[in-house]
């Protein structure tokens, strides 16, 4: 084997790209890619927190899930085109959009989110609840130390 193996760096790298290409080949089936679920499931998180009163815009999504705007337009305009989210004039800023979720979104959402927790059981296959949890815990303690 090539040192890297041993290397942390290497290690979370390819585990990331290993578990995103897993996921986005269940996703197929959706016609739907990994970053099209992302802004997918932060609406849909978002909705089933705040209710239909509320709204996200572009910007919001991006920041959520530190993306940037651009990359994120694109991604909503397929959405768009697929007919997953519609968007419309923001009434508090006639210069943004806001971005909602189509009932056919709705629908398919939760088997999407079901396909994700299947890759994530076949990735984590063969660790403890234990183990499962101090990765939970290190991954997170990571991902705050990079996002603060």
């Amino acid at each position: 084997m090539f040192k890297e193996v041993d290397d942390l760096k290497f290690l979370l790298n390819k585990a990331a790209r290993l578990t995103a290409h897993h996921f986005n080949t269940k996703l197929k089936e959706f016609d739907i890619t990994l970053p099209q679920f992302g802004i997918l499931l932060c609406l849909y998180d978002y909705e089933r927190s705040y209710g239909m009163k509320d709204y996200l815009t572009p910007a919001n999504i991006a920041e959520f899930l530190s993306a940037d705007r651009p990359t994120v337009s694109g991604v909503i305009y397929r959405l768009s085109q697929k007919g997953l989210v519609l968007s419309a004039i923001n009434p508090n800023d006639r210069r943004s959009q806001i971005i909602r979720l189509t009932d056919k979104a709705r629908k398919i959402i939760p088997y999407m989110k079901q396909l994700g927790d299947e890759s994530i059981k076949e990735a984590t296959e063969g660790l403890k609840k234990d183990e499962i949890e101090q990765l939970k815990i290190y991954l997170a303690k990571i991902v705050h130390n990079l996002t603060n």
